[in-house]
């Protein structure tokens, strides 16, 4: 098509940088929740010999649980970051769009004007 618009020439470049970097730290943020995850769940299935050992696989699953959160948190948080700059791509196509469309209407009244200004004459 001759008219065809690539979303880079709206969107810039910066934008799918800033998406694939985002897309990447929710990567390390996955991984870190299912390393936690993992350490958590290795410390469900044991049989304690002594009070300390039953401290110190609590105090273990606390830790791992923590890191979760904070996994949990961070991706959530990436999530949203990412989710704003999705959204202003968005808007940018948008408000390109509307600029087409009005391009076309003015283009479409000049044509009709011109026409019926030859018409008269």
């Amino acid at each position: 098509m001759a008219n065809e618009t690539k979303i880079t020439t709206i969107v810039g470049k910066e934008a799918f940088r800033q998406l694939e970097k985002l897309d990447d730290l929710i990567g390390k943020a996955n991984d870190s929740y299912l390393i936690a995850a993992r350490n958590m769940a290795k410390g469900l299935s044991f049989e304690p010999k002594n009070m300390s050992e039953l401290i110190e696989k609590n105090n273990q699953y606390m830790a791992s649980l923590k890191e979760i959160q904070k996994a949990e948190t961070e991706i959530n948080r990436l999530r949203q970051e990412k989710n704003k700059v999705i959204q202003e791509g968005v808007n940018e196509v948008m408000a390109q769009i509307k600029a087409d469309q009005e391009a076309a209407r003015i283009a479409k009244e000049k044509a009709k004007l011109e026409k019926e200004g030859t018409a008269l004459l």
